[in-house]
């Protein structure tokens, strides 16, 4: 990988070499987790794509990659650390895998024109300002029971609804007691 670094079994990704001229990037397939902010500051990638194999992404990790419009998240992540994709001004959309179950502190701070974010209804905690200065946040999805720090979406950004998809019984369209998920839109 002309230049990158990695451990010796191959399995952490510490350091892209950021001299490199492609805009897109595969992480090898083996890499298991991608260290303290390999990518820090890199503004050549547009999209990076993260193998199968890849459960952790470590502190800053994409921070600062202001041109970072995509990231297609391993289906195994199980950790995505504080600060990771801080200030990634160009990420518009984030589709988060099953399995991870919170936003650490800052994750996505800064992302400011993140305007779609999917959670995936493993998540149970989204911690303080994850999405801190995210101004063009518009929706988002979160499953029953998340736990919301009042500091993780912007004090500017409203609440325009709070719904509950009802499980309908099929038979007699009476609802039944338990909800499937809460739908949290928030708009600028």
């Amino acid at each position: 990988d002309k230049g990158s670094l990695f451990n010796k079994e191959g399995t952490e990704m510490l350091h892209y070499a950021k001299n490199q001229d492609e805009n897109i990037y595969h992480i090898p397939n083996g890499v298991s987790v991608i260290g303290d902010s390999a990518f820090y500051g890199c503004e050549t990638l547009y999209s990076v794509i993260l193998p199968d194999t890849v459960k952790k992404i470590n502190a800053r990790v994409f921070s600062a990659c202001k041109n970072l419009q995509e990231i297609i998240f391993s289906k195994n992540i199980r950790k995505i650390d504080w600060y990771a994709f801080e200030n990634c001004e160009s990420l518009i959309k984030l589709d988060l895998p099953q399995g991870l179950h919170s936003i650490e502190n800052r994750t996505f701070a800064g992302c400011k024109n993140l305007n779609c974010l999917i959670l995936p209804d493993s998540i149970k905690k989204i911690k303080y300002s994850s999405f801190a200065d995210c101004d063009a946040l518009l929706s988002v999805t979160v499953g029953v029971g998340v736990e919301i720090d009042e500091s993780a979406f912007p004090s500017h950004t409203k609440i325009l609804r709070i719904e509950s998809e009802k499980n309908f019984d099929k038979k007699d369209g009476h609802e039944k007691s338990s909800s499937k998920k809460k739908w949290f839109s928030f708009f600028k």
